[in-house]
């Protein structure tokens, strides 16, 4: 079934904003980490 171009075009906005906002939240919370136990692990 297709979709309206309208709605396909902000779902994929929307996708790309959640992975982007997902990335950003990983990466700061692996910057909290310890480096030196980190690597020791």
């Amino acid at each position: 079934m297709r979709t309206r171009p309208e709605f396909r075009d902000v779902t994929k906005a929307m996708g790309q904003a959640a992975v982007g906002a997902l990335t950003i939240g990983m990466l700061r919370t692996a910057r909290r980490f310890d480096p030196t136990k980190t690597a020791n692990c």
